[in-house]
C-alpha cells in the first residue's frame, strides 16, 4: 500500500500576496492597453488570474459604458 504525502504549504500567506500581485499588475496592464486602443492585448490579461474577477469585471462594465461594445465586437474588431 503506498501513501502519498500532501504537500503543505510553509507559507500560504506570502504566496498568495504574490498571486494577488501578480493578477493586480495583469489587470493595471491590460487597462493601460485599453487606453491606448490595443484591445487584443488587453482582453486577454483579464481573464489570466482568477482572484481579481470583480475588478475585471469592474473594467469590462466601463469598457461597455465608455462604447467599446461587447466583448464579440472587440474580439472581432482587433
Amino acid at each position: 500500500m503506498s501513501t502519498k504525502r500532501k504537500y503543505i504549504d510553509p507559507k500560504p500567506a506570502e504566496n498568495l500576496l504574490k498571486k494577488s500581485k501578480k493578477s493586480w499588475k495583469a489587470i493595471t496592464t491590460a487597462e493601460k492597453y485599453f487606453m491606448k486602443g490595443r484591445y487584443g492585448k488587453a482582453l486577454p490579461l483579464l481573464f489570466k488570474y482568477e482572484d481579481c474577477e470583480a475588478r475585471a469585471m469592474l473594467f469590462l462594465a466601463y469598457m461597455y459604458f465608455e462604447g467599446v461594445g461587447t466583448i464579440e465586437d472587440m474580439v472581432i474588431n482587433f
